[in-house]
């Protein structure tokens, strides 16, 4: 993709750039390799469409009345630095069609959950957890309007984070982005529990930047029949003796159709980093699509890394057994 000349463009109050001028040059670079891949199962037309179109719509939070909690919908040096130019791609699109960010800082561990819950658009919302600092983060998805989401976090020194995910509802169009980045001997847990829609994005950014931190993922989807489900998950290992563990599992009806692209990148200062990514996959119907891709990409030799994908269906002799008891076959499906 062609370098973009940022010195003309006119510069949005908050960002820093302008969001117009940059979905024009990532229009225009829509034929690069790694952009085509990364796109190949969902109209990437499709979505820059929804998420031009909507309007912003604060979601309701509670448990930001804990000590230890601020927010602010201020810009900050912090977020500009997140959101640069330089890290322009068709992600950052997603932050700057919001009016302005919205930022939670935690400064000490809570004894309840954030709950954050979307019922459509919203701003992008920022996270900054201090060190040592435990808490539950736990968000909701609801509606069914066209909608996009964008949240980042970073996790201080000595953090342990628990986040979870639930987007249950079914007749939206939906793009999910995530970026996460960890200091060191921190921990991030990540439960998600999706079912399709008409059209479902999620993309995932994590960055294991320190020392000894750990990043755990726990996936769970059903995607139903005619529906669509795409994940896009890419981790890169950057400090020392990290360790990750990814578990992602869809169940697909009749008609449907479910991606997981999962890269690891260890890079080449990542000594000792132990990484593992396992998808499964179980058809229930007929004419399902599963595309699996687990990727690695490794340049350090100190490593332990294991990656592996699987598609299956219902075993029929399990499901003549249950019926042949008196059990519908509907529930024995079930």
């Amino acid at each position: 993709m062609a370098q973009l000349d940022l010195g003309d463009l006119k510069m949005d109050p908050w960002l820093g750039f302008s969001v117009d001028e940059i979905r024009q040059h990532l229009v225009a670079g829509m034929t690069h390799p790694r952009f085509k891949e990364r796109w190949k199962y969902t109209s990437i037309k499709k979505v820059f469409g929804l998420t031009i179109a909507d309007q912003d719509a604060p979601p309701k939070i509670t448990g930001l009345d804990q000590p230890g909690v601020t927010q602010s919908k201020e810009s900050s040096k912090e977020i500009k630095t997140l959101i640069s130019p330089d890290l322009i791609n068709e992600k950052i699109i997603m932050v700057g069609q919001t009016k302005s960010p919205l930022s939670i800082r935690i400064s000490e561990s809570l004894e309840k959950p954030i709950q954050v819950t979307h019922r459509q658009n919203c701003s992008a919302i920022f996270f900054f957890i201090g060190p040592e600092v435990k808490c539950e983060i736990n968000e909701y998805f609801e509606g069914a309007q066209s909608q996009q989401h964008a949240i980042w976090l970073r996790l201080g020194p000595n953090s342990q984070v628990v986040h979870s995910r639930q987007s249950l509802n079914s007749d939206a169009w939906a793009w999910k982005y995530l970026n996460l980045g960890q200091e060191s001997q921190s921990s991030y847990k990540l439960h998600c529990h999706n079912v399709g829609g008409k059209l479902k994005r999620d993309d995932f950014d994590i960055n294991i930047d320190g020392d000894r931190a750990s990043f755990e993922l726990k996936s769970a989807s059903y995607v139903g029949a005619g529906q669509h489900l795409d994940q896009q998950i890419s981790l890169r290992h950057l400090g020392r003796d990290t360790f990750s563990d990814q578990q992602i599992h869809n169940v697909g009806d009749s008609q449907s159709t479910a991606t997981c692209n999962g890269r690891i990148l260890i890079e080449k200062q990542a000594s000792r980093t132990n990484a593992a990514l396992s998808n499964k996959n179980l058809s229930l119907g007929d004419n399902v699509t599963f595309n699996a891709k687990p990727e690695l990409e490794i340049y350090n030799d100190d490593v332990t890394c294991s990656h592996g994908a699987t598609i299956g269906q219902l075993s029929d002799s399990e499901l003549f057994y249950l019926t042949s008891r008196g059990i519908g076959p509907a529930n024995a499906k079930t």
